[in-house]
């Protein structure tokens, strides 16, 4: 699994999200952008969950 990160996400937010990327085989990426990540930077979004999908096969 692959968790984006946006980089400017509120705090509350950020520790709940980081706590993910400390479970197994999880991996993360950062990102600009805030919670609306998704919206802001689709494009850049699209590009990582591709490569992601790409490496797992």
């Amino acid at each position: 699994m692959q968790v984006i990160i946006p980089e400017q996400v509120p705090p509350s937010f950020k520790v709940e999200i980081e706590a993910l990327t400390a479970l197994p085989q999880i991996q993360e990426q950062r990102i600009l952008g805030t919670l609306g990540v998704y919206k802001e930077y689709a494009v850049d979004v699209g590009h990582i969950a591709l490569a992601f999908c790409q490496r797992q096969g």
